[in-house]
């Protein structure tokens, strides 16, 4: 019942969609990709919502990005609704569709989980500027394998308006696609947009910028060299819509990254909290490893790390790749889950001590022993898939939990 029931309203919203976009024609950016999605989304929104200041645009809320959740972006909803709450909503959403007001310029987000999903989402809503992220493992429980993982991302590229443009993260693979206009951006310079000499702080990053020859100086908020390609793609969307790319700039500085993404939380004795608790893949792990043991300094360095879901065969090789990588960027790992033997295993075996490692099957057992374990000072990673809910130990270690509900994942 369930199962017809979703299909159903999954139907349904999609007709709705497609009447409001037929009524309205708004300017579709879309972004998909493998890592940062929602975090390039949400700066896209930032820059253009100052730049093009004379137009209504309007962002996709949260992880509206599935079947269902696309749809629902573009009716504008802001959360998922229930299946207990469909009929209440059935006709809210045709409302929406005939008497909506009309947005000139709307920026969606895909996810892929399937074979045959960008299919879906395209037809629903094909991009007038395609941006796609960084490519790498995930959802490989259903897709089988990075090739097919590329193969789906890339009819983005191929679903663009004959006059669109795709803005791409520089991958010799993304490359071999043709695009009658295409922008890149990444960290090397072959790219028309790269990040040439970056200074993290705690407070965020200061980037110098390349843009076709030019050097472009901006204060961001995002951390790290990975996590500042989302800056780089906003960018590059402002450029390529040709809009003033000083109040990009302003908008770039003044914008905050939504909970759970690699966010400072302030953490109980003098303690600082990284929140990367939203989702994990492989190269998310990595990168957030990378930036715990790059902005920690001198201060010790805490990993607590869950499971990072939907991987299939690969998971196990996955999980242990993580656990090699610890003894250089953390003094201590938290690692909770069904993987959680194999990383400690990988870990010990590539140096780390075995007095430094703690093992748990499930986070609620972690909660009280990381406030034991963790020092005044130390640097705190908190990272998994996004349905094993580690928000709940940011919680427990944050000096103000009373702010939870600002600052965390809902």
């Amino acid at each position: 019942m369930k199962k017809s029931l979703r299909f159903l309203w999954q139907y349904y919203l999609y007709l709705c969609a497609k009447l409001y976009l037929k009524r309205t024609h708004p300017f579709v950016i879309v972004v998909a990709g493998s890592v940062g999605k929602t975090t390039t989304k949400d700066a896209i929104f930032a820059v253009l919502s100052r730049a093009l200041y004379t137009k209504s645009v309007r962002s996709s809320s949260g992880n509206l990005n599935s079947d269902i959740g696309v749809p629902l972006s573009i009716l504008n909803f802001h959360r998922a609704i229930p299946l207990s709450q469909i009929p209440a909503s059935i006709f809210r959403a045709i409302a929406r569709a005939l008497f909506l007001k009309k947005t000139d310029l709307l920026i969606l987000e895909y996810a892929i989980d399937h074979p045959g999903d960008m299919d879906y989402l395209c037809r629903l809503a094909r991009p007038d500027i395609a941006v796609l992220t960084p490519i790498a493992e995930e959802h490989l429980e259903f897709l089988g394998d990075l090739e097919t993982v590329y193969a789906e991302e890339e009819k983005l590229l191929t679903h663009l308006k004959p006059e669109g443009t795709g803005i791409i993260h520089h991958d010799k693979r993304l490359l071999q696609t043709f695009l009658p206009r295409r922008f890149t951006y990444g960290l090397t310079s072959e790219a028309d947009l790269y990040i040439k000499a970056a200074e993290v702080k705690l407070t965020g990053t200061n980037l110098d910028t390349v843009i076709l020859g030019q050097i472009i100086s901006i204060r961001s908020p995002l951390l790290g060299f990975d996590h500042n390609l989302a800056v780089l793609a906003a960018l590059a969307t402002g450029f390529v819509l040709n809009t003033d790319l000083s109040l990009c700039i302003a908008a770039l500085a003044d914008y905050t990254p939504s909970p759970g993404r690699l966010r400072l939380i302030e953490g109980r004795s003098s303690t600082t909290i990284i929140d990367d608790s939203y989702n994990a893949s492989p190269a998310s792990m990595a990168a957030a490893l990378k930036l715990l043991h790059q902005v920690a300094g001198t201060r010790r360095q805490v990993a607590i790390l869950g499971t990072m879901r939907e991987l299939g065969e690969y998971a196990e090789s996955a999980h242990r790749n993580i656990g090699r990588i610890l003894p250089k960027l953390t003094k201590v790992a938290v690692l909770i889950g069904p993987y959680r033997d194999i990383m400690k295993e990988e870990a010990i075996r590539a140096g780390l001590k075995e007095e430094n490692i703690y093992i748990f099957e499930k986070p609620e057992q972690a909660k009280s022993a990381a406030k034991k374990l963790i020092k005044k000072g130390d640097f705190v990673l908190v990272k998994a898939s996004r349905a094993l809910h580690f928000e709940d130990i940011v919680k427990s270690l944050m000096k103000h939990p009373n702010r939870a509900h600002e600052l965390l994942v809902h």
